[in-house]
């Protein structure tokens, strides 16, 4: 569990991080290539009685540096995850 948690954690971290980085440096001239982004979304349908409106859907967005992020925070996580947590010692 708490191997789950580190990594969690992580990977988390990374996308916010990466995202803030991406966000800074699409004015960048040199580093506009981080903030290159992709979007995805399924949006199958909205239920509409009177009272109440129910959409189903999601949507994601992720730039280069965010998988750039990620890949280092897993990184990080197998490197760290054995020597902070031990499990059953």
């Amino acid at each position: 569990m708490k191997r789950f948690l580190l990594m969690t954690v992580l990977v988390l971290a990374a996308i916010l991080l990466g995202g803030f980085v991406g966000d800074i440096c699409m004015d960048s001239a040199a580093f506009d290539w981080l903030a290159y982004s992709k979007s995805f979304s399924y949006q199958p349908g909205t239920i509409d009685i009177v009272i109440l409106t129910i959409t189903f859907g999601f949507s994601i967005t992720i730039n280069i540096a965010q998988l750039i992020f990620i890949f280092v925070a897993l990184f990080a996580y197998y490197k760290i995850a054995p020597k902070l947590i031990t499990e059953g010692k």
